[in-house]
Parts: C-alpha cells; structure tokens; sequence
C-alpha cells in the first residue's frame, strides 16, 4: 500500500489551502483536483479510503453543463462558505489521520527488522 504517496498528495493539498488568498471554494477545488488521482489506486486503507471517497463525492456531486470545467470545478462554485469550510475540515482531518497511519506503519516495520 503506498501511504506515503497519500501523504504526499492531501499534504500538498492542505498546504495550498492554508496558503492561499482564493475563495473557500477554490481552496476546496484546488484541494480535490491535486488529490483527485488518489481514488484510482490503492494508496489508502479501506477505512480511510471511505472517508477520502466521502469527500471526493461532496466534491464531484454536481456536473459540468458546459463541458469546460469539470465537475469538481462546477461543484466548489455554488458550494456555501460554510460547506466548503467544513470540507476543508474533513481533509485536514483525513490528512493528520493518514499521517498518523503511515507513522504506526513505520514503526511496526522497524519494530519487526529489529526483531530476530
């Protein structure tokens, strides 16, 4: 399973919404458009896969009736402030908890190289 690669991903993601000066909603679409490619793999534990699939859905919920933006895009646009702050909630959330995995994952390792 590559955690780490899911590390990667939602920390960038987080990242760019602390840093950023955009809408709530683009934070929001900034977010799942850098994590999106994370719901294709197996990068995740089933139980946190469902909570990051939870999130891709809230974000992919409304088409793109032009064809031009997506529907992450066209999603994130008439989300309310308050959806969209809770989101970004949910992702941080998910992202600490990912951390946290990948760190028992790594300790369990070292744990059983040490072993003899």
């Amino acid at each position: 399973m590559g955690i780490g690669y899911a590390v990667e991903k939602l920390g960038s993601a987080v990242h760019h919404a602390m840093q950023s000066t955009e809408s709530l909603q683009q934070r929001i679409a900034g977010c799942c458009l850098n994590f999106g490619g994370l719901s294709h793999h197996d990068h995740l534990p089933p139980d946190l896969k469902l909570r990051f699939d939870a999130i891709m859905t809230a974000c992919t919920r409304e088409p793109d009736p032009t064809g031009s933006h997506g529907t992450i895009v066209t999603t994130a646009a008439i989300m309310e402030a308050q959806e969209a702050s809770e989101l970004l909630g949910k992702i941080h959330s998910l992202y600490a908890d990912v951390i946290a995995r990948e760190q028992r994952e790594l300790i369990a390792r070292e744990i059983t190289a040490v072993r003899p």
